[in-house]
Parts: C-alpha cells; sequence; structure tokens
C-alpha cells in the first residue's frame, strides 16, 4: 500500500522522502565474525587443532548448525542444544557418543568463544548430560584380593609379569611373597 502511494505522489510530482519510510527499524545484518566458520577456524587456530581433529570435530558442528538453521552462532540457544540432544539420542547414539563426542566439542567451543568475547553468552554452560549407572562401573576388591596384589608388588621385578590367579601371596611370609616356596 505505501509503495502504490508513493507512486502517486510521484506522479503527481511530489519527490520529497517518504514520511513513513522510518517506521521500521533498520536492519541489522548480521555481524559476519557470529558466523561458524571464522570462529571455529579461530578456535582451531588458537587451541592448535590439527587437521584431523578439527575434521572430524566438524561433523559435530554440522549437524548442529543443521538443526538450528542457522550458522550464526548467537542464534544458538540453550533450548536448541536441548532438542538437539534428545535428536541425537532419539537417532540411536549413546548417551556417551553424544556426551563425550558431540556435546564435549560444542561445549569446548562455545566456552573458549564466551571467554574471548566473541558470543555474549555460552549457550552450553547448563547443558548436562546424564549417564546412567549400568552396572559396568568396576567394582572395588575385596580385601583379599588387595592383599594379594599388594604382597605381589613387594616380590622380585624379572621384567615380566605373570599372572596366577590360583597362587596366593601372603604377606607375612616372605618366602612365598619372593616365589621360594
Amino acid at each position: 500500500m505505501q509503495a502504490s502511494n508513493v507512486v502517486v505522489r510521484q506522479a503527481y510530482g511530489d519527490f520529497a522522502p517518504d514520511p513513513e519510510a522510518n517506521r521500521f527499524p533498520k536492519m541489522a545484518l548480521p555481524d559476519p565474525t557470529k558466523r561458524f566458520k571464522p570462529l571455529w577456524d579461530e578456535f582451531c587456530k588458537s587451541r592448535n587443532r590439527g587437521e584431523d581433529r578439527a575434521r572430524r570435530s566438524l561433523h559435530f558442528f554440522e549437524s548442529l548448525i543443521e538443526h538450528v538453521g542457522s550458522d550464526d552462532m548467537r542464534a544458538v540457544t540453550e533450548e536448541h542444544l536441548l532438542s538437539w540432544r534428545d535428536k541425537l539420542q532419539a537417532s540411536g547414539l549413546s548417551r556417551q557418543t553424544v556426551k563425550e563426542g558431540y556435546f564435549a566439542a560444542v561445549k569446548s567451543f562455545f566456552r573458549w568463544a564466551k571467554r574471548q568475547k566473541k558470543l555474549p553468552v555460552d549457550p552450553s554452560a547448563e547443558v548436562i548430560i546424564e549417564m546412567a549407572d549400568d552396572g559396568k562401573n568396576m567394582r572395588g576388591l575385596t580385601n583379599e584380593e588387595a592383599r594379594a596384589i599388594l604382597a605381589a608388588s613387594l616380590g622380585p621385578f624379572d621384567g615380566t609379569v605373570k599372572a596366577n590367579k590360583y597362587r596366593r601371596f601372603s604377606a607375612s611370609n616372605p618366602a612365598e611373597r619372593e616365589g621360594n616356596s
């Protein structure tokens, strides 16, 4: 509508600037230094990342950029990261892969960008990936096992280590400890 009014005014000889042209704020174009690629190059250079390691991590960021829909790193929010995490886990990736692969790289990058004042906030700061206790944690040693290990460590060292789970050493008998029984 505004354009047609301007054309009509100009047709009647009124070439004055359009008084309604300034009713919208100026469009702020994204600062190119906040785009992923320049930030990534600077990050890799500052961290002395080898080309191979940088290439492996780049895959994680390509996935994030696709999920967010923009390579402007200022646009990434905590909500984006949470939904991306859920999407990665739903795709069949293990929690460990998501945590120690994808999010380790992303958290390192955003933490660096925030510290270097490249970005105003670190959207990954409070994103946590809980690791379920799946029973794979190593159990502690029994007293008997600990005694056997410590007693064996007091024996002579000949450069080879031979494990024999049937032989028990007694810390109180030096002859057994040294294998002279």
